[in-house]
């Protein structure tokens, strides 16, 4: 960011939360529940 500070989230947050965000898009084209699982 601009002024240095570091980013709200780390890189492997950002990555989880596509994780479930995929997961999700998933579950509505297909129109049933998805389960998934975060990658530690």
């Amino acid at each position: 960011l601009r002024d240095g500070t570091p980013p709200p989230v780390t890189a492997a947050e950002a990555a989880a939360a596509l994780h479930v965000l995929e997961a999700a898009r998933l579950s509505a084209a297909e129109r049933r529940t998805v389960r998934i699982e975060v990658p530690a």
